[in-house]
């Protein structure tokens, strides 16, 4: 029903898989082809499963899989993963046991043998070939998704805020005490407090 949703068309089938499910840092098989469209997400093989069961019910029966190994430069790795430091990639796929190489090192078990950034990964990896109306087979990876990562800003400063500033307009006029062995404070600078929040605004 959804391959027919998305037209029986290997292209629509694609982009359904590469927009509408994240990639779990996991080696091999973990949620299946159902599981991924419930959870949006899957590993690289969930999504290849996925993609594959869906070619096959819009009738491309020559979907298949192919496992090897890529490799990626260190932009294409952070566009990807967010990552550009080599000890956290190591330890992103190791932790998700899967076979990698980061700069030339083959002992990601043991990431404190890495220093420094990204610069190449060749990672275990698996992709869908399919031939289309005779012509092909073609290669689609619709677990690889670069993203645009982008810094975040310093609420602090582009607001104008300055730490405690609150607390000493509320502070303007107030009573403190102690009665009965417990301490209060009255008449606190509402007022005052109001306008620094205006002011916010």
């Amino acid at each position: 029903m959804l391959a027919r949703a998305l037209r029986n068309d290997p292209d629509f089938i694609y982009e359904f898989v590469r927009n509408n499910v994240n990639t779990v840092w996991m080696f091999g098989l973990q949620k299946g082809a159902v599981g991924a469209i419930v959870d949006k997400s899957g590993t690289p093989f969930d999504q290849a499963h996925l993609m594959v069961e869906l070619l096959r019910q819009a009738g491309h029966t020559s979907a298949a899989y192919r496992v090897g190994t890529i490799t990626l430069n260190g932009t294409q790795f952070q566009q990807w993963t967010g990552i550009t430091n080599a000890v956290a990639a190591c330890q992103l796929l190791s932790s998700g046991g899967i076979p990698a190489t980061i700069n030339g090192s083959t002992n990601i078990l043991s990431c404190s043998s890495l220093s420094g950034s990204v610069t190449t990964v060749v990672l275990a990896h698996i992709w869908v070939s399919v031939s289309i109306g005779g012509s092909g087979p073609f290669l689609f990876d619709p677990s690889f998704k670069p993203y645009d990562f982008t810094t975040g800003i310093n609420l602090n400063s582009v607001a104008g805020l300055t730490t405690g500033e609150a607390m000493t307009q509320s502070g303007t006029g107030m009573t403190s005490g102690t009665a009965s062995g417990v301490t209060y404070r009255a008449s606190l600078g509402m007022g005052e407090l109001y306008d620094l929040i205006e002011g916010y605004a």
